[in-house]
């Protein structure tokens, strides 16, 4: 009958909002425990006014503060409070801003993006974005992840880079390299290198799968019951 018909749907409809909302809900718990900690950089946003998480290993690059009064477009419309800037030196040589290394395991995949801007009167600026590996008793090797120029001085996101740790490797960290040649200064932050584990992703697919399961099964059951 078509109230008993209607009561079935019902029933089912609940099913789909309960086993959904269950599994989103462990998802949601994933990704909250993926941001908060599970990942290659500590101070992407540079909050604490220095190189806190960072290991500068050349002269030429600081920690500056946004100032909306300066002429210096960039530095006036920064996303952040601080960010990253490698000066412009006329440089022979790459300067390099490395992460603190971080404990990783084989398999990890990481997210990869930067806010990134360039300054001064010729722009032209040529970066580069590396994952530093290490394994146990062994050197650090670096893998470059992408390239790009640096010629505005309108803030620009990065594409999202995937990186996955290869067999061996125990350690990691990112390295964003100012190359030599080219002009002008640089300047980055909301480094970001986030972690999607396995399981994460597992769940992710189960939730999809499940979603696209019931949708179908409501509209078999509404097409029956319009019949």
């Amino acid at each position: 009958t078509r109230a008993s018909a209607d009561t079935a749907l019902g029933k089912r409809i609940d099913s789909v909002v309960a086993t959904s909302g269950e599994g989103i809900a462990s998802v949601n718990q994933r990704v909250d425990a993926y941001v908060a900690g599970d990942s290659l950089v500590s101070n992407g946003l540079f909050v604490t006014g220095d190189f806190t998480g960072w290991e500068p290993d050349w002269s030429g690059i600081s920690v500056t503060q946004r100032n909306e009064s300066s002429g210096t477009g960039a530095i006036s419309r920064m996303p952040s409070e601080f960010t990253a800037r490698f000066s412009n030196s006329g440089w022979d040589t790459d300067r390099w801003l490395r992460s603190e290394p971080q404990a990783v395991s084989a398999g990890d995949e990481y997210t990869i993006s930067l806010d990134y801007a360039a300054g001064g009167g010729t722009r032209r600026v040529p970066v580069e974005v590396w994952l530093g590996l290490r394994s146990a008793g062994n050197s650090w090797s670096n893998t470059r992840v992408a390239g790009f120029t640096a010629s505005s001085t309108s803030w620009r996101r990065s594409p999202f880079y995937s990186v996955t740790i290869p067999n061996g490797a125990t350690q990691a960290r990112l390295s964003i390299s100012r190359q030599a040649g080219g002009s002008g200064e640089f300047y980055v932050t909301n480094i970001r290198a986030y972690r999607i584990d396995a399981a994460m992703a597992s769940s992710i697919d189960t939730v999809v799968a499940t979603a696209n399961s019931n949708t179908a099964a409501i509209q078999s059951e509404a097409t029956t019951r319009a019949n």
